[in-house]
């Protein structure tokens, strides 16, 4: 009763006093009133129509005084949807189910989206445990003067190179002298000795690194000469 008799007072209220004249009534009386052409205000409950679109669109009658609740129960009589699986969004922000429509911005011919509930991420992945230590990566070794060790000048002033240019990159590019053969890093063209390595080539100091690695091999070796 106190509800109509408010409706009742507002009627007659002109549209320049209307906003002070809300001030003095309870929200939900405001829904139920609709602003006309004229120049007064008439307390009618208007349906207006709005889109759900899932895999498919479905047009709703509503009021602007129903709750997003109410059009999930729409949307599951329609097409089987469960509520509690439902989530709504309009203009991307998720509706709650206690959320009003108007006052969440719905209008007449507005689009909501209705997806289903995510079921979760992938499953976690257990930290792998690596037995053996992690190769270490090649670092590149700076030597000042390096240009030196390419060359050889004897006692009567004659420049001798001391390692062999590459004949695919042409003049200027050595090649990486190894025990048993002589390597270009720029385009990987190899030449390998036959019969070990020529009398007068210089001794590799790669060939240190070999025998040094077979130090710890050395005892085991002894044994199997010992069975013989």
């Amino acid at each position: 009763g106190n509800a109509w008799n408010c409706l009742a007072t507002v009627r007659h209220v002109r549209l320049s006093k209307a906003a002070r004249a809300f001030d003095r009534f309870p929200r939900p009386v405001l829904f139920l009133l609709r602003c006309k052409e004229g120049t007064g205000i008439t307390a009618e409950c208007r349906k207006m129509q709005i889109f759900v679109r899932t895999d498919r669109t479905h047009l709703l009658e509503v009021s602007p005084a129903q709750t997003v609740a109410d059009v999930k129960t729409a949307v599951e009589a329609l097409q089987g949807l469960d509520v509690a699986e439902q989530r709504i969004l309009f203009n991307g922000i998720q509706l709650e189910d206690s959320q009003v429509l108007a006052e969440a911005g719905v209008s007449d011919d507005s689009t909501l989206m209705c997806m289903l509930r995510l079921l979760g991420g992938a499953k976690k992945r257990k930290k792998k445990t690596y037995t053996k230590p992690k190769k270490q990566k090649h670092k590149h070794k700076k030597i000042k003067l390096r240009v030196l060790k390419f060359y050889k000048v004897d006692d009567s002033g004659k420049v001798q190179r001391l390692r062999k240019q590459c004949p695919n990159c042409g003049p200027g590019t050595f090649m990486a002298t190894h025990f048993d053969r002589v390597y270009c890093g720029k385009c990987a063209n190899t030449f390998v000795y036959e019969g070990g390595a020529p009398a007068g080539a210089p001794k590799p100091k790669a060939a240190a690194a070999p025998a040094a690695a077979a130090a710890p091999e050395a005892p085991a070796g002894k044994g199997k000469k010992g069975k013989k």
